[in-house]
């Protein structure tokens, strides 16, 4: 189970439960892109308003992102967990 699942599909959403199958794991622009099949132009697009938003990290000196480790991401991830839940009820 997915946030995709949750709230549909988008880019948004897709990269999440990228980095959220893996988040202690980073990821650059262009292995997201690849993984996802996104542009990378639209992938760096929406890392930077996911990073606005505080949901990733960007990590300089590797030049990768993650998910960041605060309230929201881990509500968000619960979120998911709980739905898969009740779903499969």
């Amino acid at each position: 189970m997915a946030l995709e699942d949750i709230l549909g599909e988008t880019q948004t959403i897709k990269i999440f439960d990228f980095l959220a199958e893996n988040p202690e794991d980073n990821y650059t622009v262009l292995e997201i892109s690849e993984n996802l099949k996104i542009p990378k132009s639209v992938v760096k697009t929406k890392l930077m308003e996911m990073q606005v938003n505080g949901l990733i990290e960007f990590n300089e000196k590797a030049q990768d992102y993650g998910l960041k480790n605060n309230q929201l991401v881990q509500y968000l991830i619960k979120a998911t967990i709980m739905n898969s839940f009740i779903c499969e009820e």
